[in-house]
């Protein structure tokens, strides 16, 4: 009994069937299944691979994390896996010594030197101005000028011009246009002959006295805000003399506008003077720009200030209010076809009455009464 207890404790060897171990991993070990010795651990995408149907010339890949998939590997592009660098691909590819030269520039400006095009040494780095020139159309005797930022235009360049260009002073200039005399002496006694042009005379003169007419047409231009110079007049206006009358024009639908200390105190137009102002009683004018009040800065709203004279019946209105005492002198007659006069007592118990005087001292009267008043 003790032999079968003690063989029934025992590890069983392999050669009887057993695994000759007490715990699983002596057991793998025993049987020749240890993982990472004998076989291979599980993994997600060594599972995946085992999956895959392949085929020749495909290779795998990953889709996702442990998953796998396969894709075609052509014996061409098996020779540039071959290949140990860049240089050789190329050479795999067919790719000219002159590409690789500008595949290996590691940025544009480099890329642009190879190519023989650096900007600013072998071409012209892009202007708009330039970019302008380059569109005109040249011919002889032109020359640019700018019309706008970046814009240009040609213009005439006559050799004569350009004989005024070359000089190196204001004196050569003067020379090449003929003004030797004059800018030698800089005198106008020089100017022997021609006439000043109304252009090379000064806007403003003082102390000049004038032997014949003068038009002013068009000396002052139109908007001009200087009213200093006020006998200089543009188009349309004017000064005439007519004997001893001094007559100013002013073109319809225009005004002249005079300000005094930058304040606008009167306007003359073709309908006549406008004051700012209006003209003071003292000065013979009514002190306002409207009737009602004229009338009252004249005292005309007032039947007070009426001293002289008697009011006309047209203007007297045909009804009255509010008269206490009425005089008249000779017959009163008052022809109607119905009521003529009517007494009223403001309240029921009032009873009115019509008196008669002689002098102040009343003589009878005339009395309705109802008996409760």
């Amino acid at each position: 009994m003790d032999d079968l207890s003690a063989d029934a404790n025992a590890a069983r060897p392999v050669t009887a069937g057993g695994t000759g171990a007490t715990s699983a991993s002596a057991a793998r070990t025993n049987l020749g299944l240890a993982i990472g010795t004998n076989v291979q651990a599980y993994d997600a995408g060594l599972q995946s691979i085992a999956t895959l149907a392949t085929a020749a010339d495909r290779m795998i890949y990953t889709t996702a994390a442990d998953a796998y998939a396969t894709t075609a590997l052509t014996p061409f592009a098996r020779t540039i896996l071959g290949d140990a660098d860049a240089a050789a691909a190329l050479t795999t590819l067919g790719v000219s010594a002159f590409a690789k030269a500008i595949l290996d520039d590691t940025d544009a400006a480099t890329a642009r030197t190879t190519l023989g095009v650096a900007i600013g040494a072998d071409v012209q780095a892009y202007d708009a101005g330039l970019q302008s020139i380059s569109g005109l159309t040249t011919a002889a005797d032109r020359t640019i000028y700018t019309t706008a930022s970046d814009v240009y235009a040609t213009t005439a360049l006559t050799p004569f011009a350009r004989t005024i260009l070359d000089d190196t002073s204001a004196a050569a200039v003067k020379t090449t246009l003929g003004l030797a005399a004059v800018a030698s002496s800089g005198s106008a006694s020089d100017l022997s002959s021609g006439t000043i042009s109304d252009a090379r005379l000064p806007g403003s003169m003082a102390g000049k006295n004038f032997s014949s007419g003068i038009s002013f047409a068009n000396a002052v231009a139109a908007g001009s805000t200087d009213l200093s110079k006020h006998i200089q007049l543009y188009s349309g206006y004017g000064f005439t003399i007519t004997g001893s009358t001094l007559n100013y024009t002013v073109p319809a639908n225009s005004s002249h506008v005079w300000n005094v200390n930058g304040t606008e105190v009167g306007r003359l137009n073709s309908s006549g003077l406008t004051l700012a102002t209006p003209l003071a009683l003292a000065e013979g004018g009514t002190g306002s720009t409207d009737a009602a009040t004229a009338r009252s800065n004249l005292g005309a709203n007032s039947a007070s200030n009426l001293t002289t004279g008697t009011v006309p019946n047209a203007r007297i209105s045909g009804a009255y209010d509010g008269i206490t005492t009425l005089g008249q002198t000779g017959t009163h007659t008052i022809t109607t076809p119905g009521e003529a006069i009517r007494i009223v007592g403001p309240a029921s118990t009032d009873d009115p009455y019509v008196s008669f005087y002689k002098g102040a001292t009343r003589q009878a009267y005339i009395q309705h009464t109802d008996g409760t008043g």
